[in-house]
């Protein structure tokens, strides 16, 4: 191997960096290492033409397949669509029904309700003038018959036990307008109720404030009635059939003794 300079074909670059000339054994060894190099290029390259091909072909059918289920995506949400609409349309048809059947059903309470407040009103004036009292159509209707302090045991609740208590207490018994044979025991009570809380009966007796629960707690009961020492307050209203008299009564219970108003007196 001969050492030559860098212009003269067929060199070269050795580890130290000087260019050499091969000879010919060395140039055929070297030709063969690079044809085999070639070689395994092309047939790299072959393969990656290959894979390629088959990412492509993936890729398509990929595609193809997104979209048939796109289709199907859109023909199932379509479908779901229509469902939503007809199902939308069948609410809406039945709303409007009930809708009007609702109108219908409260023109019929309306009717109900005059036919109602006309019945209590023909009852009441009958009963007044049955009674003697006078003016018949503006007297609420209502009568004293007893008037007197009582025992009272109240009924409280404390940790959602009930424990009683006895109390100073004053009860006066009204007669009511109301026929005993002609109404049970809840139409009569709401009526009475609606009477003396907002008619206007409690407000004639009079009655400074109402405390009338189901249930109540004694602190509830001190605050709300013991403590008012200056007002009339009702805190209880108990209702009896009078089959003698033909009248439905009401027992008023407060926490001071009440005179009554002429209004009350037969």
């Amino acid at each position: 191997m001969d050492r030559v300079n860098k212009s003269l074909l067929g060199y070269k670059i050795d580890e130290n960096g000087v260019y050499v000339v091969l000879n010919n054994d060395e140039y055929e060894e070297f030709k063969y290492k690079l044809d085999e190099l070639e070689e395994k290029c092309l047939k790299y390259e072959r393969e990656l033409r290959q894979k390629l091909e088959i990412i492509e072909r993936r890729n398509r059918e990929i595609q193809l397949k997104t979209e048939e289920i796109n289709k199907l995506k859109n023909s199932d949400l379509n479908s779901e669509i229509e469902k939503l609409k007809s199902e939308k349309l069948e609410i809406l048809t039945k709303a409007k029904k009930n809708l009007e059947l609702g109108k219908n059903f409260q023109e019929k309470l309306k009717v109900e309700k005059l036919k109602n407040e006309n019945l209590f009103r023909i009852m009441k004036e009958r009963s007044n003038a049955q009674r003697g009292l006078k003016p018949k159509k503006t007297r609420f209707g209502y009568i004293a018959l007893d008037n007197k302090k009582v025992n009272y045991k109240i009924k409280y609740k404390n940790f959602n036990k009930f424990k009683y208590k006895n109390i100073e207490a004053y009860k006066i018994r009204l007669q009511t307008p109301y026929i005993s044979s002609a109404l049970d025991i809840y139409d009569a009570r709401d009526k009475i109720i609606n009477d003396i809380c907002y008619v206007g009966v409690g407000s004639e007796l009079p009655i400074d404030g109402i405390f009338y629960k189901d249930e109540y707690s004694l602190d509830e009961f001190d605050d709300s009635v013991t403590s008012k020492k200056e007002e009339s307050i009702c805190f209880d209203l108990k209702f009896i059939a009078n089959y003698k008299s033909g009248f439905w009564e009401v027992d008023v219970y407060t926490n001071r003794f009440i005179n009554v108003s002429d209004e009350f007196i037969l």
